[in-house]
């Protein structure tokens, strides 16, 4: 399994985990073979990623799991203390995901930079 954007899923792919919407409500269980109706529905939700039966997106790709975990936290708590309000706003939830997910790549290209580590896969 492996998480990749919506934009490179293709009808019949099959989904390894549970999408969630912002709040939490299950939209796709586990398991489900992707259609097109399926698409809509992730579109409509503001869905950009999915877990991926079958795909695998690791190998020499950096994961966050190699970051320092008191970094990772402090990057948490930071990103906490500027969108306090997330749970009320589907819009603020989506912009703090994507605002975490460009500060790990940030932290992944140092880690890359500095381990001389291949950074095509981040």
């Amino acid at each position: 399994m492996g998480i990749l954007n919506i934009s490179d899923i293709k009808p019949g792919m099959k989904i390894a985990a549970p999408v969630l919407n912002q709040k939490g409500l299950l939209l796709l269980p586990e398991g489900t073979t992707l259609t097109e109706k399926h698409f809509f529905i992730l579109e409509s939700w503001g869905i950009t990623e999915a877990n991926i039966d079958g795909v695998s997106t690791s190998g020499n790709k950096l994961d966050i799991s190699m970051l320092d975990p008191a970094a990772v936290n402090a990057l948490n708590n930071n990103l906490q203390r500027r969108f306090p309000d997330t749970k009320e706003s589907d819009v603020m939830s989506e912009i703090l995901r994507i605002t975490r997910k460009i500060k790990l790549d940030e932290m992944l290209l140092k880690l890359a930079k500095k381990k001389s580590i291949d950074t095509k896969n981040i």
